[in-house]
């Protein structure tokens, strides 16, 4: 038996090193999500972005999340069982995210809580779209999407929403100026919309 187990324990050894998964590879399969998180409470959507690397069945990541409620944090725990996952991130403040859902490969999909520091709960829905790496970013097209003549209203919420998402977070006068540029824009596309609207017989 001990020299069946020393065989089998030299043969290991004896692997190619390209055989072997190393840390790059795991990295290389991170994935970054955005969209909303809808409150229940029916209070304004949370802009969020979500780094996910799903490559083992153990996630981990980073949650960053924008204006009205500002936070990020890496993903402490979370885990993985086919399509069903749920994560854990402390996102600053006193505050924990807490996701449960389906982790797909175009989008993460579940039920969110966010455990405030006085001990309360705010719960709600998401839908996180995965990004495209070779498209540009939400940021870019939205200021394309803002500029535009004769869009509509919804088309205006939708873009105001991916330039939100696009704001720089961890500095908060830099956020505090992009969140202000979005309004700006977002008021200026409404007013397009509304006086472009046709008018009733």
């Amino acid at each position: 038996m001990v020299a069946a187990r020393r065989a089998f324990v030299l043969a290991l050894s004896l692997l190619p090193l390209a055989l072997v998964p190393t840390c790059g590879d795991a990295l290389a399969a991170a994935d970054t999500y955005r969209g909303l998180l809808l409150p229940d409470n029916l209070s304004l959507p949370i802009p969020i972005s979500v780094e996910l690397d799903s490559s083992r069945r153990q996630l981990s990541g980073r949650v960053s999340t924008s204006v009205p409620l500002t936070g990020e944090g890496r993903v402490v725990s979370g885990e993985k069982k086919g399509y069903d996952c749920n994560f854990k991130s402390d996102i600053g403040a006193g505050r924990t995210f807490t996701f449960a859902g389906f982790c797909l490969p175009s989008f993460l999909e579940g039920k969110y809580t966010l455990r405030m520091p006085d001990g309360s709960l705010l719960k709600g829905e998401l839908r996180l779209s995965r990004l495209d790496p070779k498209k540009r970013e939400a940021k870019g097209d939205s200021d394309e999407l803002l500029g535009q003549p004769g869009r509509t209203v919804t088309h205006c919420i939708t873009a105001n929403t991916a330039c939100l998402a696009g704001c720089p977070r961890g500095d908060h006068n830099a956020e505090f100026v992009c969140s202000n540029r979005c309004r700006q824009k977002f008021t200026a596309c409404k007013t397009k919309a509304t006086t472009a609207r046709p008018a009733l017989p």
